[in-house]
């Protein structure tokens, strides 16, 4: 039988309730139904994509947590590391579990708002108005098309550029920064991708730190992967990014949840 390496969020002896929040990681590693090294390694904090990368540097097979992100999920899946979720205890009873093949993921302890930890969305406001009668990290939307990173797709690397209707196959995603109002140019490599096109460009940018993208049209392929790594997606009938740009900051870009576009579209 094939060794296989288990990786542990733990918080001393205790499996931890967040995979990105623990302070550890307990590596184990089984044949034959039977331990046979223990280790442990420090976690090195919580950028997006850098604990599965890490845990995939140390050729991890599953990822043993209390719970996380359905982003975080999709990381590790790229990896082909196997969530096993809402698992609690001490490490060596879990262990035990493990060999015996009883140790099945359930459902994840913590959701979506829960911290800053990997893999989870931000549903609050650090920094409310002077004048709000909300106080800070409480739930708000007035501040979030002002705080944070947009998609939108292009026929070129400006904001003066001609918007592309097209998401997962667009010629380029101009990345705006609306806290700092800087912007970059990215090529889209998976314009001439033979299939999965929408899934690549989601991953794309979800991988430069986007939270809402626009568009002409999304797949529903497209659609699935970005409503995973919880990207919000909005839809656009002006000609030029700058313009798009404007209404989103306006907000009054329509929001979308389902598909514009049937499967296989060529968008």
């Amino acid at each position: 039988m094939r060794k296989k390496r288990v990786a542990i969020a733990t918080d001393g002896n205790i499996v931890a309730e967040h995979f990105g929040r623990c302070a550890t990681y307990t590596l184990v590693d089984i044949e034959d139904n039977k331990e046979i090294d223990r280790k442990v390694i420090e976690n090195p904090g919580h950028e997006p994509g850098a604990i599965p990368k890490l845990l995939n540097s140390h050729n991890a097979d599953f990822i043993v947590s209390g719970g996380m992100g359905q982003r975080a999920q999709m990381f590790f899946a790229d990896f082909g590391i196997e969530p096993i979720l809402g698992i609690e205890g001490d490490i060596n009873e879990v262990i035990n579990q493990f060999l015996q093949d009883n140790l099945k993921s359930g459902e994840s302890l913590c959701s979506p708002g829960d911290g800053k930890g990997q893999g989870l969305e931000k549903t609050v406001c650090d920094n409310p108005d002077e004048n709000s009668d909300l106080p800070a990290n409480k739930e708000c939307s007035h501040h979030e098309t002002n705080n944070m990173k947009i998609a939108i797709t292009s026929q070129g690397p400006t904001l003066d550029s001609g918007f592309d209707e097209r998401f997962g196959r667009c010629q380029y995603f101009v990345i705006v920064d609306t806290k700092t109002d800087t912007f970059e140019g990215v090529h889209n490599d998976n314009i001439s991708a033979s299939g999965g096109a929408g899934t690549a460009s989601a991953k794309k940018i979800a991988d430069l730190g986007v939270q809402a993208v626009i568009s002409g049209h999304f797949g529903p392929n497209a659609v699935i992967a970005l409503q995973a790594l919880g990207i919000k997606m909005h839809t656009n009938k002006n000609t030029v990014v700058r313009e798009a740009l404007a209404e989103f900051k306006n907000n009054t870009l329509p929001t979308i949840e389902t598909a514009t576009v049937e499967k296989k579209s060529g968008l």
